[in-house]
């Protein structure tokens, strides 16, 4: 049977099941933390950094960009 919209009581079902027993997070050490927020930062895009650059390079001239 077809249906409008989302299961919202199956999404229920399923994240109570999946709940029990999860152990709580662990703390991070420093190094830890240092570690991951490293490895975001080296994966991450600054957004409006990149779109002033693309928009400095569609301001310059062809013949500026073909030299």
């Amino acid at each position: 049977m077809a249906q409008d919209g989302p299961d919202w009581d199956g999404l229920l079902k399923w994240s109570i099941a999946h709940s029990d027993g999860t152990p709580a997070p662990r703390a991070l050490s420093v190094e830890d933390r240092k570690w991951f927020m490293e490895a975001m930062q080296s994966q991450s895009v600054d957004v409006v950094k990149r779109m002033k650059e693309i928009t400095l390079v569609m301001q310059t001239p062809e013949q500026v960009l073909e030299a």
